[in-house]
């Protein structure tokens, strides 16, 4: 039986089920069954979401090139160690979305800390990994897959919100404009 095991623990199991048309949708889910299937189908992939959510989709083409994805993991990683920052990187068709922790202190399992009492699970684990949630901060356009231009976007929390042009440019050189703002009051200074 084919089991993915998320970031925050969980296992998944995956099975076929038709739809009222007709045809076959794969599904994820917490619970095994006899109709779980032992492999992932051709054309298909595992994607987990921000959240941790897990889904079965059919595999995405992206024209985000390798090198340009390894670059804005290398930045995570900087942040991760430098600050205990938490973030996501998500990779579609033609941009890449980053998101970062909306309480970095719940998934540090500092949360009980700063309430006053453990946060733990039957079992001794924590919650706090369960507890976080994920916000889209920036966003990584391809604008010219040829000369490989990117334009970056920072949500924006004011007013109606939404995505806020920010400048334009290679994935490398925005990425080392932006990323180090991430969960700073700076973030906002963006502009």
């Amino acid at each position: 039986m084919l089991e993915y095991e998320n970031r925050l623990g969980k296992v998944y199991h995956f099975r076929a089920k038709k739809t009222k048309l007709g045809k076959v949708t794969y599904v994820a889910s917490t619970k095994s069954s006899p109709d779980d299937i032992d492999g992932i189908p051709r054309g298909y992939e595992i994607y987990e979401n921000a959240d941790g959510q897990v889904f079965c989709r059919k595999k995405l083409v992206s024209n985000i090139l390798p090198e340009e994805v390894k670059c804005l993991k290398e930045w995570k990683r900087k942040l991760e160690d430098k600050r205990q920052a938490r973030v996501f990187i998500d990779v579609k068709a033609d941009e890449v979305v980053v998101y970062s922790c909306e309480h970095p202190a719940v998934a540090e399992g500092r949360l009980g800390a700063l309430l006053g009492f453990p946060m733990t699970r039957m079992g001794g684990g924590r919650v706090g990994e369960f507890l976080v949630h994920y916000n889209g901060n920036l966003k990584f356009v391809l604008d010219d897959p040829e000369n490989r231009v990117y334009s970056v976007y920072r949500m924006c929390y004011r007013g109606e919100g939404g995505w806020m042009f920010l400048d334009y440019g290679t994935l490398e050189s925005l990425a080392k404009k932006t990323m180090p703002h991430l969960e700073l009051d700076s973030f906002y200074e963006l502009m």
